[in-house]
Formats: C-alpha cells, structure tokens, sequence
C-alpha cells in the first residue's frame, strides 16, 4: 500500500501483506524496478476517519505527516527494517495505540523477532540510525501501549517526550 498525498473520506485498513521480506530486499516488478524493498506508506494525507495497520509482516512501514480526524492502531506487525515503525509529524484527532509489533532479525538463523516500538524520529541524513531527528505527533486524544512514549533519539538516551 503506497498512499502519497490522498484525502480518503473512510478508514484506511491494511491487514496483513508484505510478504515476509524481513531481508529488506528489493521483491517483485514494482520494488524492484526502484531497486527498493517491500514497504507500506501512508503521506502527506488526509484520512476522515481511523487508521490501522495489524498482522503486516515486510520491511517497513509508515504513517507521516497526515491528518487522521479518527484513530490510529498500529498492532502485531513484525518488520525487518531496524527503525522501522516510523509514525512521524501526524495529527491525530482520536487516541494511538501501538502494540505487540516486533523488529525480525533474519541476520541470524532462525530468524529473532523481539519487541519494536514505533519510532516518532527520523534517521540521519547519511542512513545511520543514531542520532535520531524528533518528528512528534499532535495527538488529541490518549497515547497507549508502544506508542505512549517516544523512544530515544541517542543510543542509551531518555525520551524526548510523549509520541
């Protein structure tokens, strides 16, 4: 699912998917024809209603800087990416709620899958993943589970603040 600048009146459901690409390795015509991996997005959009994203199982996934006037739940994907969940710089106007999503280490046999929380922060520009860029949410309503607070922007760091 790649959404990039829509205004969708309804609810945007993604449930499942992804292939398993934990490897993070360009898969099919379409990511392989942009030399990327699997990945689900969400930008720049505009939803009427709730967001959730459950049982996604890929590299990456995304929700930035788009207004959802309902939820958002971000529940039991398992990705492959070390940064991945991104939520960054949304308007949530209802409550978020993240839990039982895990990072896949396939690096290693068999595979580890440990607890990930989704990250508010953005990598930096040269691909390493610390230190951390902070992109907050605005969120209206209450933060829960993975998503209550942010993670930090340093190795060994404290939160910035609430996600």
């Amino acid at each position: 699912m790649l959404l990039h600048g829509d205004t969708i009146d309804g609810n945007v459901t993604l449930r499942g998917g992804g292939g398993q690409d934990y490897y993070c390795s360009p898969k099919g015509a379409v990511f392989s024809a942009f030399f990327s991996p699997v990945y689900s997005t969400l930008e720049d959009s505009s939803v009427g209603c709730d967001v959730t994203y459950s049982g996604y199982q890929s590299c990456w996934l995304g929700l930035t800087r788009t207004r959802v006037e309902g939820n958002v739940k971000v529940n039991n994907n398992a990705l492959g990416d070390p940064d991945a969940v991104e939520i960054l710089a949304n308007t949530i106007d209802g409550n978020i709620s993240c839990r039982g999503n895990q990072f896949v280490d396939a690096s290693v046999t068999p595979a580890t899958f440990t607890p990930h929380p989704p990250f508010d922060s953005t990598e930096n520009p040269n691909g390493d993943l610390y230190p951390r860029s902070w992109e907050p949410n605005t969120v209206h309503g209450q933060r829960s589970g993975q998503c209550k607070v942010a993670p930090p922007l340093t190795i060994g760091g404290t939160s910035p603040g609430a996600f």
